[in-house]
């Protein structure tokens, strides 16, 4: 959140060196709503304060874009006081502390119900919502909103920037990109090492490049942030440099197939770990694994779990025998219990006590340490799926196994054994609920990029005739594909049985 916060500062300081063609490009009175920016102090200003019709009191840093149009549309003309920030021959006004009253002067009422009532539909609202809110930005702001906050955002710069700006930024962009194919071609990227960094006179001789073209194309990379250079003559790695080094020397060492274990993987290899598997790497660099974690979760929150396939039916055999110790649902690898809660929450018929929560020890600590009421009467086992099924004797065989977004990280034979382990756990009568994306047989952009992105981490994204075929590899069929709606319309829930049944 903070991130965003810094991002909007940097716009508003764009904005206060904007010149005065950038108020002309602005008329309408839609056009002239404010921008929160933050609650926070906007650093260079002492603070400036904006009085209209009542002098009133203010909270809150605003980008007020085209001050000089919009005097005419208050009550009285604006006037500044204490240390204005800007005067009235540029295009904005950044001023601290502004309440609703003041805002609603420059976003007029839509439908008589006030400017702030469309928070959801205005980007500066939106904007507002965001940086005012102080959860976390993946509580609070959703994909729709995020779009709108970017707009917003690309807005304010398409408005401030002049051709040269714009050409500029292209320029250099593209210089970036320019930049980098050499020095993948010449293999520099290569001769850098994972740890440490080389002169330039060195990855000259070894690369067999000139050094000054090497300098001023390395040049461009370390502005950029692509490489670290170290004192005057010498660069190292970062992690967006590694992007760069050849993959293709994975398939020269592998062979042209796809990855077959959890280790040595192209992720790995390219970044000298190849013993490792991806989850194992990461636990090296923790700003990495932070950033992982934190993006997965929020993927995982916003997919759907109990909208896409009716559970229902467990209600119906719960209520049949309702003094069993059965298990009704065992959640194989179920994080920090998302799914149980969400299930229970929409089906109240079913036990807590007789759902499990499966994970890895650590994880499941966690869980006990948040200790969250909808959880306390979960069992909680800790397991390791490459290995167990614990929740497998004849007395203790689940109704349901449930495994959420989990296969599609594995290669072909990792999977299988996963699925093996839990067809032997399973009874005669369970089910296996796979959720997972089921892609179509022509490929879309999105399905080819994702299943493309997941060769590097040993993973694949499977159609329902691969699905089907490991399956049926265990001694599995597949009985019913529920699949999603709208944005999840490749998201499924594949309902698997034993063959014999």
């Amino acid at each position: 959140m903070r991130d965003l916060h810094i991002v909007l500062v940097i716009l508003a300081a764009q904005l206060t060196i904007a010149t005065p063609k950038a108020l002309r490009r602005q008329s309408s009175r839609a056009a002239i709503c404010p921008v929160l920016i933050s609650d926070d102090e906007y650093t260079g200003s002492a603070g400036a304060y904006v009085t209209g019709s009542g002098a009133k009191s203010v909270t809150g840093t605003f980008i007020i874009p085209n001050i000089t149009a919009r005097s005419s549309d208050l009550s009285s003309p604006l006037q500044y006081r204490g240390n204005p920030t800007v005067t009235k021959n540029t295009s904005l006004l950044i001023c601290k502390d502004v309440n609703k009253s003041f805002y609603d002067q420059f976003c007029p009422a839509r439908d008589g119900q006030g400017a702030n009532s469309g928070a959801n539909e205005h980007p500066n609202a939106t904007v507002q919502d965001f940086v005012t809110n102080t959860a976390d930005i993946n509580d609070v702001v959703d994909k729709a909103q995020r779009r709108k906050i970017i707009d917003a955002a690309q807005r304010i710069l398409d408005t401030i920037k002049e051709p040269g700006d714009r050409w500029i930024h292209f320029v250099q962009e593209t210089a970036s990109f320019t930049a980098a194919k050499p020095f993948y071609d010449w293999g520099a990227f290569e001769v850098i090492p994972l740890q440490g960094s080389i002169f330039y006179h060195e990855l000259a001789v070894r690369t067999e490049t000139e050094e000054p073209i090497l300098r001023r194309t390395g040049g461009v990379l370390v502005s950029h942030g692509v490489l670290k250079q170290i004192g005057e003559d010498d660069i190292s790695h970062t992690h967006r440099s590694l992007d760069h080094r050849r993959d293709s020397y994975y398939f020269e060492k592998y062979g042209r197939k796809e990855p077959q274990t959890i280790n040595h993987v192209p992720v790995t290899f390219t970044h000298g770990k190849p013993e490792l598997g991806y989850y194992e790497m990461i636990e090296h660099y923790p700003e990495w694994l932070r950033i992982s974690t934190k993006g997965m979760a929020h993927v995982s929150s916003h997919l759907p779990i109990s909208g896409i396939y009716d559970f229902y039916w467990l209600v119906s055999e719960v209520e049949k025998d309702p003094n069993s110790d059965r298990a009704v649902l065992v959640d194989v690898g179920g994080g920090k219990g998302g799914t149980i809660k969400a299930i229970c929450e929409k089906f109240p018929g079913l036990p807590p006590h007789r759902f499990v929560l499966e994970d890895r020890p650590e994880t499941l600590e966690g869980v006990q340490a948040l200790n969250e009421p909808e959880l306390v009467r979960v069992q909680k086992v800790a397991m390791d799926f490459h290995n167990e099924q614990p929740v497998k004797d004849s007395e203790s065989k689940a109704y349901t196994y449930w495994v959420r977004r989990c296969f599609h990280n594995y290669s072909e034979e990792v999977f299988k054994n996963m699925l093996r382990i839990i067809a032997d756990a399973m009874a005669d009568d369970s089910r296996l609920l796979v959720q997972g994306d089921v892609l179509d047989n022509t490929p879309n952009k999105m399905a080819s990029f994702m299943d493309f992105m997941m060769i590097g981490f040993g993973g694949k994204q499977r159609t329902l005739e691969s699905w089907s075929r490991l399956f049926n590899a265990v001694g599995l069929h597949i009985s019913s594909v529920s699949r999603g709606n709208g944005l999840w319309k490749t998201l499924s829930v594949i309902k698997v049985v034993k063959s014999e049944r």
